[in-house]
Order: structure tokens, then C-alpha cells, then sequence
């Protein structure tokens, strides 16, 4: 591969390591980093990465005032190490929980369609977002799952008290 496509390649794979394992609450620092970079066979030094995440927020984050494209890498230098992160993953918990309440109470989609749902979902949320996620899911579910089987029940009861003699 030429010297252009590696490192198209490692600026897509960072943009892709901050978006999945990265929020305020979860930080990553530049060793970090490069152990994920290292994993799939990226060679990297501290001093690229750095650089490259000063390119990612100028050439694809904020370039203006008025348009904003989504890459928004935050740090913490006050202390060491320095910790980076991603600002902004697309979907908050709150917009999460919305979808999630829609798929529980929509009698059309199965658990498993919603479960394939929120896979496709992943790639816009990270890591601790899609845990969450999953697990209100799973609980909300199995209360869906109750819940329905109750009205089915009550429903034949009333069918079976009104049924003419």
C-alpha cells in the first residue's frame, strides 16, 4: 500500500478508535492509542498521533464558524497523561432511550429485530452507550414480553366471559 493510503487509512482507524471507545466520561489517553493502532499493525509514534488529531479537527472537524462535520476531539492536559475524546458521538442517552422505547412498544418488531436494530445503531454510539443500551433493551424487553402476555391473556378471558352460550 502507498505511503498516502496508510495514513488515510490510520486517520480513519483514530477517528474510528475516538468514536467507539471514547466520551468525557471515558477518556483516552495516547498510549492507549497507539496499543490499539499497534493491534492492527499501524505503525505510529506519539508525535503522528498528536498531529493527527490536531488534522482530524481541522481538516475534518470545524472549519468555520458555520459548518461543523463532526469530528470534535477534546483534551485534558492538565494533568499526565493527557487524555483525549470524542465530543460528540451523534446520539445522546436520551435519544438512545427514545428508540429503544419505541421498539419495546411497537408490537411489529420482534426482540431480535430490535437487538439487530440497535447493532446497526453502533456504529453512531460508542462503546459504553451500546452497553447501556443492550441493557435497557434486554430488561425492558422481558417487562414488554410480560406485559404483552397479560393483555393476551386478559384479552382471552374477555372473549371467553362474552362468548355467547
Amino acid at each position: 500500500m502507498a505511503k498516502n493510503e496508510n495514513h488515510i487509512y490510520k486517520l480513519w482507524y483514530l477517528i474510528s478508535i475516538m468514536r467507539r471507545e471514547t466520551d468525557k466520561d471515558h477518556p483516552i489517553t495516547m498510549t492507549q492509542i497507539i496499543r490499539l493502532l499497534e493491534k492492527e499493525e499501524i505503525p505510529v509514534d506519539r508525535k503522528t498521533i498528536a498531529t493527527d488529531i490536531v488534522r482530524i479537527e481541522t481538516k475534518f472537524g470545524k472549519l468555520d464558524s458555520e459548518k461543523e462535520y463532526g469530528f470534535q476531539i477534546e483534551k485534558d492536559d492538565t494533568k499526565k497523561p493527557h487524555k483525549h475524546w470524542f465530543v460528540d458521538n451523534g446520539f445522546s442517552m436520551d435519544d438512545l432511550r427514545t428508540i429503544i422505547e419505541c421498539l419495546i412498544t411497537t408490537r411489529a418488531v420482534s426482540e431480535k429485530h430490535a437487538k439487530d436494530i440497535l447493532r446497526k445503531l453502533g456504529y453512531h454510539i460508542n462503546k459504553y452507550q451500546m452497553r447501556e443500551a443492550e441493557a435497557t433493551l434486554s430488561v425492558n424487553t422481558k417487562s414488554s414480553i410480560h406485559a404483552n402476555r397479560i393483555l393476551e391473556n386478559c384479552d382471552l378471558l374477555w372473549r371467553y366471559i362474552h362468548k355467547p352460550p
